[in-house]
């Protein structure tokens, strides 16, 4: 009982080991304060005031691949829009105003939850509204002027949400795939304790979150050959986990270091976004299996994308 409490005790006060989301908010803080300070600048601080109010839009931009970002955050910003001119122009209307209010709040909850969204939900959509919705009464004409400004705010959140895709356009994957390779050494590593079965669940919902990030990823054209090494990366890194599972579960014995030191290269050439030329040397192991599945890797990383197996996401084997 003792020890029951105290775990429950240490869960309470326990805090994730995450990295601090700083450019977030630098994003959010630009998205915010430039258009105050171009109106300001200009003289209109009550027009800069409002298209801050698409700033907002920045707040749903979460660490997604580009291709799927840009949808979202253009609904969002859309979304946003659309609240502001329904508060223009159902502000006289008092019982409009309330009936609208409703309507926006569970339809976007609605959204959010059926398909998944990430972040605060429908809460800005309704301040966005009600503050719209408190400001003095306008004609259309004034009302598509106001939309218009808060239009441009989330244009210049949407801009900066997509910046980062003109310098890295597939940090985000690759991103999760360093996390799951992590997660590979921390398997890798226990192999032999007891703490072999827990990393085993940790390292396959990393490669599933691989997964659904590499297929909101993909792109209508042909992919680039930085995706397909990360495609192929993530097919061997899910068959070594595989092979671990099977072949190390009831092992006594840890692994020899040289397979954590090649893994650790691999997150390494992750790390520098694939464009190291570093040489990745394959361990010679007692498991002819496992350098086998490490010298896929190296050819996953390694060799030019003519020479790998065109492969696609729905004949992709996952965990």
């Amino acid at each position: 009982m003792k020890e029951k409490v105290w775990s429950m005790l240490r869960e309470a006060i326990a805090v994730n080991e995450r990295s601090f989301p700083w450019e977030r908010a630098v994003g959010a803080g630009l998205s915010m304060a430039l258009p105050i300070f171009i109106g300001l600048w200009l003289g209109q601080l009550q027009y800069g005031l409002i298209a801050g109010l698409g700033g907002f839009t920045y707040l749903y931009a979460f660490r997604l691949p580009y291709a799927h970002l840009s949808k979202r955050i253009f609904f969002v910003g859309a979304s946003i829009v659309l609240a502001s001119f329904l508060g223009s122009i159902s502000s006289p209307y008092p019982v409009a105003v309330a009936i609208i209010m409703g309507l926006i709040s569970a339809v976007m909850l609605f959204i959010f939850n059926a398909l998944k969204f990430i972040g605060p939900s429908s809460i800005f959509f309704v301040l966005i509204f009600a503050l719209t919705a408190d400001m003095p009464e306008v004609g259309l004409s004034g009302a598509l002027f106001r939309t218009g400004l808060v239009a441009l705010g989330a244009t210049l959140s949407w801009t900066i949400a997509m910046s980062g895709f003109l310098i890295n356009p597939h940090r985000p994957e690759i991103q999760t795939l360093r996390r799951a390779y992590r997660q590979l050494m921390k398997l890798t590593e226990s192999v032999g304790t007891p703490h072999f079965q827990h990393d085993k669940y940790l390292a396959m919902a990393a490669f599933k979150e691989v997964e659904e990030t590499l297929m909101a990823g993909e792109l209508p054209w042909s992919p680039s050959e930085t995706y397909t090494h990360l495609l192929h990366l993530t097919l061997e890194g899910n068959e070594y986990l595989l092979y671990l599972v099977n072949r190390y579960t009831d092992e006594k014995e840890a692994l020899p270091k040289e397979a954590m030191l090649f893994l650790e290269k691999v997150d390494q050439e992750l790390k520098h976004n694939l464009k190291t030329v570093t040489e990745l040397n394959i361990p010679t192991l007692p498991d002819q299996k496992l350098t086998r599945h490490f010298e896929k890797m190296k050819v996953a990383l390694k060799h030019p994308i003519h020479d790998l197996k065109p492969i696609t996401l729905e004949r992709r084997y996952t965990v």
